[in-house]
Formats: structure tokens, sequence, C-alpha cells
């Protein structure tokens, strides 16, 4: 039997989302036993000697990084996602595609690529890069909302939700890293040009957006606002949590302002009548769950959006944001989402963006994986701890243990590893996975998974 060891560096949100209905695959159908740990935990692969390492993300993660180049040099299949799969065609010209692996080198044993779309951008600007270890997986984050069309949520997620009239729901922007000294420091070193220009922009659009935010909430007490924060917004070692767009609206009766991934995003999205946002790709996961979405463009900027605004509803002001709202009381709200120009325009996005929206993506993920195991001869090779593991090991351990004492937790020092205890918990984790392993199983059992598995492994002939 083929072991995957998986590590994580939170117990949900998107990446966890992404690798469930992976792990799903690999274990119930494919028969194969998955260990999952938390990042921090990577001498695992020492004592647990796994056939292959599996993560959501590499180039957005310092520790991911570091992770892929140790498997890489100990002959260790490494496999990981694509956190964020729709770049544009700038990022792949400047190299930032690369994200933290400033060494450039492939350390994954495929690169799996969201869309043909961008499976052209690395052809023709990643000349150096195999083309045999590029893989169109689609994005396996999305298929949980193609699951979920046939299985909406009817439970209460929120409390006292069903108390009000509707849920609108808000994807929050990363406007906190323009008040956050670290992540400026960060922004700086990684995107000098135009940066006091782009602050200043930042600034001022954060402003804007609250301000049509706080208008609507105001205006529409009988209606619930659920204010998800962006979950990298700001460094997990910021002292306090800076200024955005939706802190200092937490406190109004119709507000739920959720800071981290204690409720699934997809749980959150799926409980809302309207999903709005100033910039973000939940619009897509929206469009999956068939919710309609309305961009936030204060004074018609939408110099910095993707083309995901094209397929949504767009507002400038909290005057057209109140009409938009009094037509979605009055249920004539599809009326506008559903003219034929922005239904195209959200089915070229979705393909365009995630490759496939039939709710099979994990599965292309999980038969490279399975291709990738076979080919394993790892275990046959003796791997010794090194000192970056043994570090994150002594680490870990000493600062969980000082968090849990009240003096010395207060210490800077000390208290900007809390992600430590906040980020990650084995059980939760195991809680929030088994919450998506009963809509995979519902989504099997109305198709026939071994037709699908043959259907997809004729098209990665083709």
């Amino acid at each position: 039997m083929k072991k995957i060891i998986c590590f994580h560096d939170t117990d949900s949100g998107r990446d966890v989302q992404a690798l469930t209905p992976i792990i799903y695959f690999l274990e119930k159908i494919l028969n194969y036993t998955v260990e999952q740990y938390y990042i921090y935990d990577t001498y695992k692969i020492i004592t647990r000697v796994p056939d292959l390492v599996l993560t959501a993300n590499i180039v957005g993660s310092k520790k991911f990084v570091s992770l892929s180049r140790e498997c890489y040099e100990r002959g260790i299949p490494f496999f990981a996602l694509t956190a964020e799969g729709n770049l544009p065609e700038q990022f792949f010209i400047n190299g930032d595609h690369w994200g933290w692996n400033k060494e450039q080198i492939l350390y994954q044993n495929k690169l799996c690529i969201w869309s043909k779309k961008v499976m052209g951008f690395y052809e023709a600007h990643c000349p150096d890069i195999n083309k045999d270890r590029l893989a169109l997986t689609g994005a396996p984050g999305f298929d949980l909302y193609k699951m979920l069309q046939y299985q909406r949520n009817s439970t209460e997620v929120f409390p006292n939700q069903k108390s009000y009239r509707l849920i609108i729901g808000y994807a929050g922007w990363a406007f906190g890293k323009a008040y956050s000294s670290s992540d400026l420091q960060h922004l700086k070193r990684v995107s000098s040009y135009n940066f006091d220009e782009n602050i200043k922009w930042m600034k001022e659009k954060r402003k804007e957006v609250e301000f049509i935010l706080r208008s609507a909430i105001e205006s529409n007490p009988d209606i619930l606002f659920v204010l998800k924060k962006h979950p990298r917004e700001h460094s997990p070692a910021a002292k306090e949590e800076p200024l955005n767009e939706m802190i200092q609206l937490q406190n109004y009766d119709n507000v739920i302002y959720l800071k981290d991934n204690n409720v699934s995003l997809y749980k959150i999205i799926s409980s809302c009548h309207l999903w709005t946002c100033f910039e973000s790709t939940t619009a897509l996961e929206a469009w999956l769950l068939d919710i309609p979405t309305v961009y936030i463009s204060p004074k018609s900027d939408t110099s910095r959006t993707t083309d995901t605004i094209t397929g949504s509803l767009v507002i400038k002001d909290e005057i057209e944001f109140e009409n938009t709202i009094k037509k979605l009381r009055s249920a004539q709200l599809d009326e506008y989402f559903e003219d034929k120009v922005l239904i195209q325009n959200r089915i070229n996005i979705i393909e365009r963006s995630i490759g496939f929206a039939d709710g099979l993506n994990h599965v292309r993920t999980a038969l490279l994986i399975q291709e990738a195991c076979n080919e394993s001869r790892c275990k046959n090779k003796i791997v010794k701890l090194n000192l970056n593991e043994l570090y994150d090991l002594l680490l870990y351990q000493l600062m969980r243990l000082l968090l849990k004492v009240p003096v010395l937790n207060k210490l800077h020092k000390i208290r900007k590893h809390q992600f430590f205890t906040k980020n990650f918990s084995k059980s939760n984790l195991m809680k929030n996975q088994q919450d998506m392993f009963n809509i995979i199983s519902n989504f099997y059992l109305k198709l026939d998974i071994k037709k699908s598995i043959t259907k997809i492994r004729q098209e990665s002939y083709e």
C-alpha cells in the first residue's frame, strides 16, 4: 500500500478545500494511506518514510519551498498543487510566478496548471521548463462548489441567521498590508516600483469600500452582512490586526466579521443570497453555486481588477449598491445577473481560469499523484534529519510550551509565534474534512466514478 504524507499550514480554508477531495480519492478509490501533519512537523518524512510528499502550495510560502527542496535533494517525490493558478501574463514575463522559489528550479514532479491559457504562458515564457513536467489538471479547490450544486447547505452556519431576511457576503481584500509595518517592508522588497503611489491607492480604496459597506449595513438592518477577512491579509507575526475595510464595521448588530478560517469558505458562500467583493477570485466559487456576484469598484476604478469583474454586476458607490439590494429584495436581481453577455463572460472566464467545471479536477490531480507514487523509489533510501528540520521541531515544540505560560506569552518574541497554536489543530482538520467527505461521497453517488476515471485517462493521452 502506498503512503503519502500531506503537510498543511492551516487546518481550514482554501488550501484544505483543494487537498481534501484529492485525499478522499487517494484513500477511498486508490486505497492509499494519507498521513497529515503541520508544516513544522517535516521531520515526519524521516520517521514515516512516505512514497510521496503532498502540499497545497509551493511558491507562496518559504516553508513549502524549503520542504520541496529538501525532498528534491533526497530523491523523495514531491507533489504540490497550485494555490493561485489564474495569474496574468505579466507575472510570467517578470518571473513573478516563481514566488518564493528564488532558485527557479522545478522541485515538484509535475507543475499543476489550471487552464489552457496559463499553459500557453508557461510555454511562451518559460522555455527552460521541460514541457513533460507541465500538467493540465484544472483547479481542484473549486470542485466542492460544483458538488454543492446538487446539495446546497440548509443548516444554520451563522448565529441567528434565520432571523434575517437575507444574507450578503463580502470577500475582503488585502488592504491590511498597507497598515502593517512588516508587510510594508516585504512589499517594498518584492515590488518597489511605484511603491508609495500603490500604498496611497490602497489606503484610498480601503476608505471608499468601507464607506459603501457601512452605508448598506446601516440602511438594511434586516439583512445579515458576513464580512470575510482575506486569509493572507497580513503577516501572522503582526503585533496587532492592522486596519482594513471591515474591522471598523464589526460592531454593528447585523454584521459578522470572520477573521479566521473557522468557518469553511464553501459554507460561507453557499449560505449567502449575494456575494460581493472589491477584487476576488471567490466570485468564481459563487458562480459555480449560481449565486449572483457584485464587484464594489469605487468611482468606477477597475484599473487593477482581473477579468472576473466582467462576469459580475459592478457598482461604483453606495447609491448603486442600495439599488442592487432593492432588486435582491424584490427577486429582480437574477434578471440582471442572467444577462446574456454576463453569462457568456462567466462561461469563458471559468474555462480560462480554472480549466474544468465538472467537479473532477481532484481526480485529474490524484491520477498524476498515482503515477508519481508508482515510480517512487524513496523507501530504499536512508534519510537523515537535517538542521532545518531539527530547528523547526525544536522551535515548534518549545514555543507551544512557552505560549501556555501567561507571563511569557506577552513577550513579542514569544507572542509572534502564536500562529503555532492558532493555525493548525489536527482535530479541527479532521472535523472540517469530514464535512467535505460527506459532500464528496454524495457527489460520487450521483456519477459513475470508474467511468469518469476512464474518461480522464483518455483525455490525458489526447
